[in-house]
């Protein structure tokens, strides 16, 4: 049955719950297959679960608490808690920071869960087997206090209401009875204050998180640092989340763990807090804008499809717990990929998966069942490059040739043509990020200058920087005749610079910055890493009056570019995985490489610096990265 209109104050509508509770459950249903099955998973813990049951059953007013009762029991034999001698020594080493707010220690208790050299040594609590029957009545009368208190909860669904208000738990943290409390009554006088005052929006959940969210901010973590060696960052997505998430819950706004497990188009994952508004179909667009999420996943507290091997396969870790939902179409155009799996492949498992390529590595995304040499990759993200794999024995092997998923829906296989090959010229290594592109726009407007009087007198000007850099090495030539002494970079507004050098028909010119300022120097160490913030001026002195046939600067940097000196290697991808098409040493700000199949998916790796590699194809004498 449908639950969408009948929720309101909770204590004023006795006579419509109970009319609902006669078609519902009654203390004299039978219990259902998946609860019975929790309950034998109980083991010695049995009687205090049928307490909670019992403690609904008795009245026909609680027969939407004894459905609640029945959802936490049913989906709670694969939640679980660490327990260890590392998880002591933590608690204890966290205790000793007294100056942390309660919500702060909810989110670091987690921390040590992300790492398996430390879950390896723990073991499992499971809640099935220990969870008491006044802890679970307890959350389960809070929460429908709060579907009674909190106006924004009228129009919720029982599914909702159940997934986002009513769990006990977020992750894998101890069980705590009184977390919400804890973070609750220090707001109780807001809250009410707001629940009276603003009847115009308070059906919105959506815009009470906003106003919520201020509240927020005051009761979370001032400051990073480390604790048992592990460090917290207080604005790391991760944490941030969750402690976003502690905090709606505990207040009565139905929100959810959203969770990109890796970035199509760069490095790394994300997650953030969505707030569940009966109204829209999602809030926070905004998180997949700049960078191309292939799955988007929601932890939730029922149960999802897994992959469940009857051959003992490996399957990802990121598969193997049943709390993550696939809402990637809640955010963005997706499609249906179908692979066949080529005959000659022996592949005798029951999952195949299709991976992304991130931080230098196949990252698995998405799972499907092999059913007849096929698979069916349901709701992929689109204008992304996927690689199909398959497991065997912990190690990834190709299902077949990557392709590209584009943005129209259409796809293309990217098979290298091993019999036609071309040469290609390359300048990156890296896509340019758009926020970094302001680093050069302040550059526009400077100009360079050179004089023999250190007061730049009669001085004359040989370049205006009227276009940004992005990120390149700008070759400027000098046409000036005549030596100068002095040399120098003027602007009308601060400007990070990472290098400035100077060149006599290709022989550098080594001058010194007239500054008291160290990090000056940063303009003349051939590292494009390091940079200086050029406040409207900075000279170089070159000793003695010199002609200059070039200078060249860089604005501050990513290290993503073609640098002198350093090696690559190029790589394209085959039927067995990555080729190398050789190694070179760049002596410019490109590289060439010859000798390249026409229609490879590419990439090129830097073997001295940097983890920021992308793959890309090359079209039209361009590079074009995915």
């Amino acid at each position: 049955m449908e639950f969408t209109h009948f929720w309101g104050h909770y204590l004023k509508q006795c006579i419509l719950i109970s009319i609902i509770s006669i078609l519902l459950l009654s203390c004299t249903c039978a219990p259902s297959s998946e609860l019975e099955r929790a309950l034998l998973l109980s083991k010695n813990n049995r009687k205090e679960l049928e307490k909670v049951l019992d403690h609904y059953s008795c009245s026909k007013t609680d027969s939407l608490k004894y459905k609640a009762a029945v959802f936490l029991i049913e989906n709670m034999p694969k939640q679980y808690s660490y327990s260890g001698s590392f998880i002591e020594k933590f608690k204890i080493e966290l205790n000793k920071h007294m100056e942390l707010s309660f919500l702060s220690r909810k989110v670091i208790e987690i921390l040590p869960f992300r790492y398996i050299d430390i879950t390896s040594l723990l073991q499992y609590e499971h809640d099935i087997e220990i969870v008491k029957s006044d802890f679970l009545i307890y959350y389960i009368d809070y929460a429908f206090k709060l579907l009674g208190e909190n106006p924004w909860l009228n129009q919720i669904s029982f599914e909702d209401f159940c997934d986002y208000i009513l769990p006990y738990r977020i992750s894998h943290e101890a069980l705590d009875q009184g977390w919400k409390d804890s973070l609750r009554q220090p707001l109780e006088g807001s809250l009410k204050e707001i629940i009276v005052f603003h009847d115009d929006k308070k059906y919105s959940s959506f815009h009470w998180s906003r106003n919520l969210g201020l509240m927020f901010d005051l009761h979370y973590a001032s400051k990073d640092f480390n604790i048992a060696n592990i460090h917290f960052e207080r604005f790391e997505c991760q944490n941030s989340s969750l402690a976003k998430l502690f905090f709606y819950r505990a207040i009565g706004v139905p929100a959810a763990l959203e969770y990109i497990p890796a970035w199509a188009n760069s490095n790394g994952h994300h997650y953030w807090v969505t707030i569940i508004d009966p109204r829209l179909r999602d809030v926070k667009f905004e998180e997949i804008v700049e960078r191309k999420a292939p799955k988007i996943y929601r932890r939730t507290y029922s149960y999802n499809e897994i992959p469940i091997s009857t051959k003992k396969e490996y399957i990802p870790d990121i598969f193997r717990e049943p709390f993550y939902r696939d809402v990637t179409t809640n955010y963005m155009n997706t499609s249906d990929v179908n692979i066949e799996i080529d005959n000659l492949l022996q592949i005798k498992n029951d999952y195949g998966y299709l991976a992304v390529f991130n931080d230098l590595i196949l990252r698995p995304v998405c799972w499907g069942k092999i059913e007849n040499k096929k698979i069916c990759f349901k709701n992929m993200g689109r204008d992304i490059v996927y690689f199909p794999i398959y497991y065997q024995n912990n190690e990834i092997h190709n299902m077949d040739y990557p392709f590209i998923l584009y943005a129209n829906g259409t796809t293309r296989k990217i098979i290298p043509d091993l019999t036609q090959k071309q040469r290609i010229y390359l300048k990156r290594k890296y896509p340019i990020n758009s926020e970094k592109t302001v680093y050069g726009k302040k550059l526009i407007g400077g100009y360079f200058e050179c004089s023999n009087d250190v007061s730049f007198k009669n001085a004359t000007i040989v370049h205006h920087v009227v276009e940004n850099p992005n990120l390149m090495c700008t070759k400027v030539p000098v046409c000036v005749h005549g030596k100068f002494r002095f040399w120098r970079f003027r602007n009308d507004r601060s400007a990070d610079i990472a290098e400035i050098s100077f060149f006599a028909k290709q022989q550098e010119i080594k001058g010194k910055v007239l500054t008291n300022d160290t990090l000056m120097y940063n303009l003349c160490d051939n590292n494009p890493l390091t940079y200086s913030s050029v406040r409207n001026v900075v000279v170089f002195d070159m000793g003695q009056p010199v002609s200059v046939t070039e200078i060249r600067y860089l604005p501050r940097n990513d290290a993503n570019g073609i640098y002198p000196n350093n090696e690559y290697e190029l790589f394209y991808y085959g039927i067995k995985g990555w080729e190398s098409l050789g190694v070179k040493v760049a002596n410019d700000d490109y590289i060439v490489f010859d000798s390249v199949p026409l229609n490879s998916l590419l990439w090129l790796h830097n073997r001295a610096t940097g983890r920021e590699e992308r793959i890309f194809t090359y079209e039209d004498g361009q590079q074009r990265f995915w």
